[in-house]
């Protein structure tokens, strides 16, 4: 009978730790894979901006087999997001990964430091999903904790942020 355990294993030599020249990920890929990971069961795709690394040879490889999946959005189509094949894939990774909740929290608040728009469409995703009060407090926080970050949110609007300012 296989377990979470043994899910895990394969998922880290298979995506992870592959040796195979064409299968092999660097350490940035890596990292952003870890990103879309810790954002794959709250069902959001991760905008490019978000990413930590320039998403372009960046996820080369996981997108040609098929673990990430690119997407385009806006009038001109000018914003890409990026999201795993699977929304449980990203437990699996994060697992394989022998990454913790704790990490997961710290990515999701690096995300929303880079992206703050999509900072606030996850803290309100923890807030109604989770159930978590000091989840979506700390990624709010990560939003507004930098002042490049804080003044694109009010050049371009702070739509958003006035739900989560009511809970």
């Amino acid at each position: 009978q296989l377990t979470e355990a043994d899910a895990a294993d394969y998922i880290r030599e298979e995506y992870l730790e592959n040796q195979d020249p064409k299968r092999r990920i660097n350490s940035a890929e890596r990292e952003n894979l870890l990103a879309i990971a810790a954002c794959a069961d709250r069902e959001l795709p991760v905008p490019a901006e978000g990413l930590p690394h320039p998403p372009g040879s960046a996820l080369a490889v996981s997108m040609r087999r098929g673990l990430v999946w690119q997407s385009t959005h806006g009038r001109y189509r000018q914003f890409e997001r990026y999201r795993l094949c699977h929304p449980g894939m990203g437990r699996l990774l994060w697992s394989a990964a022998k990454q913790t909740e704790t990490n997961r929290l710290v990515q999701a608040c690096a995300l929303a430091q880079r992206s703050p728009f999509f900072g606030c469409l996850l803290a309100n995703r923890l807030a109604r999903v989770q159930g978590d009060e000091e989840a979506p407090k700390r990624v709010l926080a990560s939003v507004v904790s930098s002042a490049a970050a804080f003044e694109r949110l009010v050049e371009h609007g702070m739509v958003l942020l006035r739900v989560q300012c009511r809970q």
